[in-house]
């Protein structure tokens, strides 16, 4: 408890200007890009509502401006194709950019009734600009008139782009509207939330798909002096007692580029899912990955071109094998059986640990049944069955497939005697 309270502190200190020097940020965080981010104290106005009042503070960005390797204005070329296959909602194909909504909440708990969205992030696009809206509330009193703003403004947007929104930040505003009174006025709107893309896309070279994680392995951007969100809660008590800006400060500068990391993510992904060719891919896994994703939607004319990408510039042993096994099957399905052979034939005459057990087998039951060649294909499972006798005793699996192939080997032998199979 001392640790963390300690490490808590230091944070503060610097949210108030203290030890700058020793943490100052590094030479591609994006304070240095927008004075707005390194602000000692943030600069909010007052609003006023039916309900009472809260205070917001609102950012704008150029459309030219870029975000670690990612400008936004990729945001303005995309098409809604990409979101749409990203998030699966047909409905959000033919949103215009201006009607979308980047949503980021901070919040004193993790969840439950008696958790509070005391910041409220909102990212849009109007006349040529990104902005970003901070909606915080100074007190647990002023709930209402947030919301009661929120809602207002949220009567215009079409749909939401979120990360875990899905599980963490719709959830708690609705039940916050439904404890307050109000319907939520993001009930049914399409919804994409980039973690479970964000996944699928990068989760075999980057690992963890936390936000700052691929922020700063995907984006380029690393924080420095960024607040951790398991201590936003205590910073925001504090500020309760207190009543200092400058201690929430660090707060609605993570907030900020959190919405920021949001956006580049998401004109990111939506331009590999777009144009895979065109995005100078230049990782294996990432292009196996996206071929995953087009074999998922059904989409095999484009998933092709991935998984050859994808061997081409390398893959780990793992990812290899699945990748030609996959790309063979849809040569195999969509009728071009010759080029599913020519991979099976290329993976048998392979050696050590890319000897490929599945193309052992699709060979073998491509000479049996489409060739007719029971020698060649007798051959073929005498080479697996030669492989796997020594290994099968210590592993299950292989026990399973060495009695696959031996029973294949038995059903050749019949029918290359002409005798019939039972």
């Amino acid at each position: 408890m001392s640790s963390n309270w300690e490490r808590t502190r230091r944070l503060l200190d610097m949210g108030q200007g203290k030890n700058r020097e020793a943490t100052g940020p590094s030479p591609c965080d994006p304070s240095l890009t927008h004075p707005g981010l390194r602000e000692s104290a943030p600069q909010l106005a007052e609003q006023r509502t039916s309900a009472g009042s809260f205070l917001v503070r609102e950012l704008q960005f150029p459309s030219s401006y870029v975000h670690g390797n990612t400008p936004l204005e990729w945001l303005l070329s995309v098409k809604g194709e990409g979101r749409a296959l990203l998030g699966r909602d047909p409905r959000l194909k033919e949103l215009p950019l201006s009607s979308l909504l980047f949503l980021d909440l901070e919040t004193t708990g993790l969840g439950g009734t008696g958790t509070y969205a005391f910041l409220v992030g909102l990212g849009f696009y109007r006349a040529d600009r990104f902005y970003i809206r901070q909606y915080f509330m100074r007190d647990f009193s002023e709930e209402r008139a947030l919301l009661y703003a929120l809602r207002d403004f949220l009567s215009e947007i079409q749909g939401v782009v979120s990360y875990n929104g899905k599980m963490f930040d719709l959830p708690l505003l609705s039940d916050r509207f439904i404890l307050n009174r109000m319907r939520s006025p993001l009930e049914d709107l399409p919804h994409l939330d980039l973690l479970f893309p964000a996944r699928r896309l990068w989760r075999e070279r980057i690992g963890p798909c936390s936000l700052v994680h691929l922020e700063e392995n995907l984006l380029g951007v690393r924080r420095m002096g960024d607040v951790p969100g398991e201590l936003i809660p205590s910073f925001y008590f504090r500020y309760l007692q207190r009543k200092d800006p400058a201690i929430v400060q660090p707060i609605f500068a993570h907030n900020a580029r959190d919405l920021l990391a949001l956006m580049a993510l998401k004109a990111r992904a939506c331009c590999l899912i777009e144009d895979p060719q065109g995005c100078a891919i230049h990782h294996g896994e990432d292009y196996y990955c996206l071929g995953r994703i087009f074999e998922d939607l059904g989409h095999w004319d484009k998933s092709i071109p991935c998984y050859e990408g994808a061997l081409d510039r390398g893959l780990p042993p793992h990812l290899w094998g699945e990748a030609r096994r996959r790309l063979s099957l849809i040569h195999k399905r969509s009728g071009d059986r010759p080029r599913a052979v020519q991979i099976w034939q290329n993976s048998v005459a392979q050696d050590g640990s890319r000897f490929d057990f599945f193309s052992c087998e699709e060979l073998a039951k491509h000479k049996e049944h489409q060739e007719k060649d029971y020698e060649g294909a007798i051959l073929i499972v005498e080479r697996a069955i030669e492989r796997l006798e020594p290994r099968a005793p210590s592993s299950p699996v292989e026990r399973i497939l060495l009695g696959r192939f031996q029973h294949r080997l038995r059903r050749l032998q019949h029918k290359l005697r002409g005798e019939r199979w039972y």
